[in-house]
């Protein structure tokens, strides 16, 4: 058996027909029935093959007839004179230019320009022939939006004599437009007003002035006259643009110059020279004198160890002697056992006999902040009453520090707990 027909025999796994084993079965058996099959296909698909090329040819031999007849030879000649004619003509499209460009230009360079407005071109033709245009280039969206120099004139003109209504009138029958093309209203007179800082008609009337021109008559802000017209204290007009017009004459600067004066806000009165009673001296004085900050003589004052009157200009007057002054630098050298600090002084001897103490001595007592006492009286954690009308009394005893000793050990807890070490080993 051949090589190749003992290989398919291992491939196909497949006995092999009698015909091949022995080819002589096969001999004298005609294969003519075959062969017509084949002919009739090959025939269908030609005849198929045909038929399109047919419907084909129809149909363009239809779009030749329905489309325009090609012009002849003087025809193409006279277009080819009349480039902007075939360019303009409403029957071309942009697809045509495109194409009549591609025809003409082999193509388009764009060569450096110093000035930003305009622009070289250099074009280079299928002939071979080069030429270069100087183009300006088209204009901005500020440019195009900006507005005709001939409405600029004319409102320029028309704006210190009239108002913006009449503008509006006159550039409608001028023919003039904004640089979008949209007609002009009152807001686009406005606006060009501000942008080119055309002064509108005077808004004032025969003796009246404006806001700014009151306050520097009168030396003072501008702000004052304003609170004046809206408070009624200033008469005064609105005009259409909503600017204040003042009626001025001498009474009405008078009645402005009487409530300056009554008024501590407009001109601070500057403090005369203080004046004290006779062997009396300011608390700036018995400030120097004792060495201490005057904050210290006037909480002194406050609570009643200095003595204190006031003089007809207002300053505070204390009488002075080496037994006065003796005794305020014992106070302050020795303070006492007690707390020390703003309120501090002892409670009244009816409240110290019932058992109460003051914050500052509680704070003392609990080795805490005094606004810590405070926090816990708004919150209601400890009870206290005012006696004397400003001192604040806590009724104490044992029972009640132990409490405040026990929130204020797990306040400190709460509070160390929250702090945080950073990476240096600060807190």
């Amino acid at each position: 058996m051949p090589a190749g027909r003992a290989r398919w025999t291992r491939t196909s796994g497949s006995p092999i027909p009698p015909s091949i084993r022995n080819p002589t079965l096969t001999r004298g058996v005609s294969h003519q029935p075959a062969k017509e099959g084949v002919a009739r296909t090959l025939e269908t698909r030609w005849e198929a093959r045909l038929s399109a090329l047919a419907e084909a040819e129809a149909a363009l031999a239809a779009v030749r007839d329905s489309g325009p007849a090609l012009p002849d030879r003087d025809g193409l000649r006279a277009l080819a004179a009349d480039l902007p004619a075939l360019w303009h003509a409403p029957e071309t499209r942009d697809r045509d230019r495109k194409r009549l460009l591609r025809t003409l230009i082999s193509d388009v360079t764009l060569l450096p320009e110093t000035d930003r407005a305009r622009a070289r071109l250099g074009v280079r033709w299928h002939t071979g022939v080069g030429d270069e245009l100087d183009l300006r280039r088209p204009a901005t969206s500020p440019e195009v939006r900006r507005t005709p120099a001939a409405a600029r004139e004319l409102i320029a003109r028309l704006g210190p004599d009239h108002s913006d209504a009449e503008i509006v009138t006159a550039l409608a029958d001028a023919g003039l437009t904004t640089g979008t093309g949209r007609p002009y209203d009152l807001a686009a007179v406005a606006w060009v007003r501000h942008t080119y800082n055309i002064p509108g008609r005077c808004p004032f009337r025969d003796g009246e002035i404006s806001v700014d021109q009151a306050a520097a008559i009168l030396g003072i802000t501008a702000d004052a006259v304003y609170y004046w017209l809206t408070h009624d204290r200033l008469a005064g007009r609105k005009d259409t643009s909503g600017r204040w017009c003042v009626p001025w004459n001498a009474h009405v600067e008078a009645a402005c110059r009487r409530q300056i004066d009554a008024s501590g806000h407009l001109i601070p009165r500057t403090p005369g020279p203080r004046e004290v009673l006779p062997g009396d001296v300011t608390v700036q004085e018995a400030a120097a004198r004792l060495d201490v900050p005057a904050d210290v003589v006037y909480y002194r004052i406050r609570i009643g160890q200095l003595t204190a009157r006031r003089t007809p200009n207002g300053c505070l007057s204390l009488p002075w002697n080496p037994a006065i002054e003796a005794a305020c630098r014992t106070r302050i050298e020795h303070p006492g056992s007690g707390p020390t600090g703003l309120g501090s002084r002892p409670l009244p001897h009816a409240a110290t006999a019932r058992g109460e103490i003051s914050v500052q001595e509680a704070a003392a007592r609990l080795g805490i902040p005094t606004p810590q006492i405070y926090y816990w009286i708004r919150r209601g954690y400890l009870t206290a009453h005012r006696v004397n009308g400003d001192r604040v009394a806590i009724p104490w005893n044992n029972q009640v520090e132990t409490d405040c000793l026990h929130r204020a050990t797990r306040t400190m807890k709460i509070n160390s707990t929250t702090q945080t070490t950073t990476a240096g080993g600060a807190v």
